[in-house]
C-alpha cells in the first residue's frame, strides 16, 4: 500500500485535501503498468519473435495452476489449432 501511494499520482476525480483510496491508488498503478507497457510494445519485433519461437514448438508445454488451469487449457486449445 505504501508503496502504491507513494508511486501513483493523485486523481483528479479524489475531492481536494484527501488522497486516493486504495481501490483507485490500485486502478492508477495499473493504468501506470498499461502506459509503460504500451511503450515497451512500440517495437513488436520481440513480441514477433516470442510468438515465432512459440508456433514452431513441438510439442508446446502450457501450464496453468491453480486459478490459471482454465486459462492455460484454453490456452492450448486454440494454440493447438
Amino acid at each position: 500500500r505504501r508503496h502504491l501511494r507513494d508511486s501513483t499520482p493523485a486523481s483528479e476525480s479524489t475531492a481536494p485535501g484527501t488522497e486516493p483510496n486504495e481501490y483507485q491508488q490500485a486502478v492508477a498503478g495499473e493504468i501506470e503498468n498499461l502506459r509503460r507497457l504500451a511503450d515497451l510494445l512500440a517495437d513488436p519485433a520481440p513480441v514477433e519473435r516470442a510468438g515465432e519461437l512459440l508456433a514452431a514448438s513441438r510439442p508446446l508445454p502450457v501450464l496453468g495452476l491453480r486459478a490459471a488451469a482454465s486459462q492455460a487449457f484454453g490456452f492450448s486449445y486454440f494454440a493447438a489449432k
